[in-house]
């Protein structure tokens, strides 16, 4: 007798006494009762699962299968039930409550009192205990009774699952339990601690449960009796059985091995294991490339922005080896959920940690790479200028920061196995879900780290690139424009084809940054949001799925995209059609330029010809074009073959020079 108990356990000093699930019903013993819902809102959605399952059915009567006689909670549960039943017999006027029978809290006792009721003539047996609803749904499986009788009431998840997939429960109700002995315990320490005092308005923190109310036990008015109420409970069917027991399990307060292989097909375990391979290694060979095509080449490596690719690059291939490529193999082998984990913690923390360097400077190489275009082009910086002064601090700040960051996590243990979201060890708390207990073995405050190392400098280094981009386009487009002023002629069209080509390469530089990340970034917020708000999470449960299986395709892309958007231009200069230009130049220097569609004549300005006379002007076109004065001339420019016919006359030297500077150029453009 719990009454007793909690007397005597006044009687030997301990004041404070706090009753949770069932109470006290004189509240002799009992300092506050801590109850899970609201009795009489229990009463009247038993009620309404009730009405719900027999609405299509003919025959409306019912019986109820109870713990014992004895059973506070439950007597007031049915009690409830009962009232809502009379007080409105409009909506409730089909139901008829035939018996009211007690198994005990003993599975074989309800097992053999549900078979007795399904003897009787009913359509339903309510269960409002967890060991009753089970023995009740097992015994109408086995008399093969489920298609006339159904069960429902208070039950598990897990030991509901089979039966509800079946039918045989199409619904069911509980609370959580862990939350209950969560707001227990605080009401408890409350108490003792003198931050609480019971009386009706006193209020309390409860963790992140938030904050609870005091209140007079409005389910015991005879009586001095108060109570902490928890909230609401849930309904479970086939919509969301499956998440519940899925948190159930990772939270520690259900079975695992049993639904294990269930959960790996629905949450798609193996494609997530699996297809970040494939895709982890494309990344790795395509930075690979890039590496090589700028690193074997002189002019290539001697401009400040390949290098900072060299940068990008090395550190993509890092993060696709060891994040993407390896991705579960390093977790370790008893991870739930997890298809191809294998390794040991050492393993996992090894994972994370050069994962995080590699991915963690990509960010802020490529906020790198946009300062060296905007001091070139804006700034008019020469690339031997920015490489002796500026590109030390352009290397060094993403190195520092990446490595930096990822040595700051091994004391904080933040590298451990990601839930279901992602398909690697990161930073990570560990046991998952563990916040929402209070306590970590691993990754304490690991949502706080992940923010702060990684995902706010993502948004900076985006909104920095797509300023500086902004910034050189209009740069471009001002010097275009001012370029104009010099340019007449029949028939002139003003070509925007420079401020057009650095905007199309800005476009595609941001959009082979952001594009990978937009995924990577949606799965790790939703992930983060999970750890706060598990029964928002599970709302969306497909989508998180969806979305945590393309992120697996595409985030593990990213150094492709970089390499897309590096050969891209190149790739298009080589195939390029050749273009027939007739060029006269007359007795002042002055050129003409026609071609079809389009003709423009070139004057300098003034302040250029007071340094060049007539005669120079007029050598310096024959020496350039070998067209004498007057003279009209066809020049063939083949961009496939990459230099103008004009040079072939001159020796090998030459052509090689001008190959370079030409090609030097229109990278640095």
């Amino acid at each position: 007798d719990i009454a007793s108990a909690c007397r005597s356990a006044q009687d030997a000093g301990l004041n404070n006494v706090v009753t949770w699930d069932s109470p006290i019903p004189s509240g002799v013993g009992e300092s506050v009762f801590v109850a899970q819902v609201d009795f009489s809102d229990l009463g009247r959605v038993m009620a309404d699962m009730a009405l719900d399952i027999l609405s299509s059915s003919a025959n409306g009567k019912f019986a109820v299968l109870s713990a014992s006689r004895l059973a506070a909670n439950q007597n007031k549960w049915i009690e409830a039930m009962i009232s809502a039943m009379k007080s409105d017999p409009e909506r409730y006027g089909s139901l008829e409550l035939v018996e009211i029978a007690y198994g005990n809290d003993d599975d074989e006792s309800s097992y053999n009192e549900a078979v007795r009721l399904m003897k009787k003539d009913i359509g339903l047996i309510l269960a409002p205990t967890t060991i009753g609803i089970a023995a009740a749904a097992r015994a109408a499986t086995d008399e093969g009774k489920c298609d006339a009788i159904k069960v429902s009431g208070l039950g598990v998840p897990a030991e509901l699952l089979q039966y509800t997939d079946s039918g045989c429960v199409p619904v069911f109700a509980l609370w959580s339990f862990v939350d209950l002995g969560y707001l227990t315990y605080y009401t408890a320490y409350a108490l003792e601690t003198g931050q609480l005092t019971i009386e009706p308005g006193a209020t309390f923190q409860a963790g992140r449960l938030g904050e609870f109310t005091v209140e007079r036990d409005p389910t015991r008015p005879d009586v001095e009796a108060y109570r902490v109420l928890m909230g609401d409970f849930t309904l479970y069917d086939k919509s969301n059985i499956e998440q519940a027991i899925y948190y159930d399990a990772v939270l520690g307060d259900g079975g695992q091995s049993s639904f294990e292989e269930r959960y790996m097909d629905k949450y798609k375990s193996k494609a997530l294991a699996i297809v970040p391979k494939v895709t982890g290694m494309i990344s790795f060979i395509a930075s690979g490339y890039v590496i090589w095509h700028i690193l074997t080449h002189r002019r290539r490596r001697a401009l400040t922005k390949n290098r900072i690719l060299v940068g990008i690059s090395v550190h993509d291939m890092i993060s696709s080896f060891f994040g993407f490529f390896l991705s579960t193999w390093p977790v370790p082998a008893d991870t739930w959920l997890v298809f191809g984990a294998s390794g040991t913690t050492q393993s996992c923390t090894m994972q994370g940690f050069f994962f995080h360097a590699g991915i963690s400077a990509s960010p802020l190489y490529h906020a790198s790479l946009s300062t060296v275009y905007v001091l070139n082009v804006v700034f008019d910086l020469s690339n031997d200028r920015i490489a002796r002064r500026v590109e030390p601090f352009l290397h060094a700040i993403p190195i520092l920061f990446a490595w930096g960051t990822a040595i700051a996590g091994l004391p904080l243990k933040l590298y451990n196995p990601a839930d279901r979201i992602g398909f690697f060890c990161y930073i990570a708390e560990y046991p998952t879900f563990c916040s929402l207990r209070d306590s970590c073995e691993r990754g304490e405050n690991a949502r706080v780290y992940l923010w702060a190392f990684l995902l706010i400098w993502v948004f900076i280094a985006f909104f920095y690139m797509a300023v500086c981009m902004l910034m050189i386009y209009r740069k471009v487009l001002s010097v275009e424009k001012a370029r104009d002023k010099w340019t007449d002629g029949a028939g002139l069209q003003r070509h925007r084809s420079k401020s057009s080509l650095v905007r199309k390469q800005g476009i595609r530089y941001c959009v082979a940054f952001f594009f990978p990340w937009v995924f990577g970034i949606s799965a790790i917020v939703i992930k983060s949001q999970a750890l706060v708000d598990l029964a928002s999470a599970s709302r969306y449960d497909d989508a998180i799925t969806a979305l945590s299986l393309t992120n697996a395709i595409i985030w593990p892309l990213k150094g492709f995209f970089t390499f897309v958007a590096y050969v891209r231009p190149t790739r298009k200069r080589k195939t390029s059609a050749p273009s027939r230009t007739n060029v006269t130049r007359d007795s002042n220097g002055e050129a003409t330029e026609e071609r079809a569609g389009y003709r423009k004549t070139i004057r300098l300005p003034a302040s250029v010809k007071h340094y060049l006379t007539r005669s120079s002007l007029r050598r310096a076109a024959e020496h350039s074009t070998g067209i004498k004065p007057g003279q009209s001339s066809t020049v063939t420019t083949d961009s496939r073959k990459g230099m103008d016919p004009i040079a072939e006359q001159e020796g090998e030297e030459r052509k090689e020079e001008d190959e370079g500077e030409e090609e030097e150029k229109e990278e640095e453009q």
